[in-house]
């Protein structure tokens, strides 16, 4: 459909089955046309949802990096002592 407008576009169905079907009517049609199915082609356009980015930024304030810090630590102690990392020293 090279030219054709998005409003031509066709969803493809998301189970097996109903694509299997969908597939199977597109191929039954281009036997109907002059060239048939020797000149079939299927072009593919995925399309993906686009996904909102964080519009603000998180400042590093004095409460958040004492919660970060205690995170970090809480995950460093957690560790077994074969995969200790060794000491963490602050900035």
């Amino acid at each position: 459909m090279a030219g054709a407008t998005q409003v031509k576009f066709v969803v493809l169905a998301e189970g097996d089955a109903e694509l299997a079907v969908q597939l199977e009517s597109v191929w039954h049609l281009a036997a109907k046309r002059k060239t048939g199915q020797a000149s079939f082609k299927i072009e593919l356009f995925i399309y993906v949802q686009k996904v909102a980015a964080r519009s603000t930024i998180r400042r590093a304030t004095e409460g958040r990096i004492a919660v970060a810090t205690a995170l970090i630590d809480n995950q460093l102690r957690s560790q077994p002592e074969a995969e200790s990392l060794g000491e963490a020293s602050p900035a």
